[in-house]
């Protein structure tokens, strides 16, 4: 009994950790939309880096990216940063720069 009691309580921990751990990386993943009409996809790797492609791959941009509470800063491969508020509602991304709005869709 006493085996048993230890091996779910290990199992629930592990469970536990895990929601956990995808909650604070629940970015990582393929977004697309439009940004002032232009299709955009941004694609974030558990690392904290990324790839930003714009016309459906016709340009593209490595960035790297780090989150602090509701803020995502993004830097470009060439040093510029961008810092986002960010919030993610299921499957809808929202970056808020400047007072402008992009609403991504997580790929599926």
């Amino acid at each position: 009994m006493k085996k048993t009691l230890c091996i779910i309580l290990a199992v629930m921990l592990i469970a536990v950790s895990l929601c956990a751990c995808g909650g604070s990386n629940s970015i990582v993943g393929s977004w697309s939309g439009t940004t002032e009409g232009i299709a955009v996809t941004m694609s974030f790797e558990k690392d904290g880096t990324g790839v930003m492609s714009v016309l459906g791959g016709l340009a593209s941009e490595e960035f790297t990216y780090t989150i602090e509470g509701s803020t995502l800063t993004v830097t470009a491969s060439d040093g510029d940063t961008e810092v986002y508020d960010y919030t993610i509602d299921g499957d809808t991304l929202n970056l808020t720069y400047d007072g402008e709005v992009t609403i991504l869709t997580k790929d599926k």
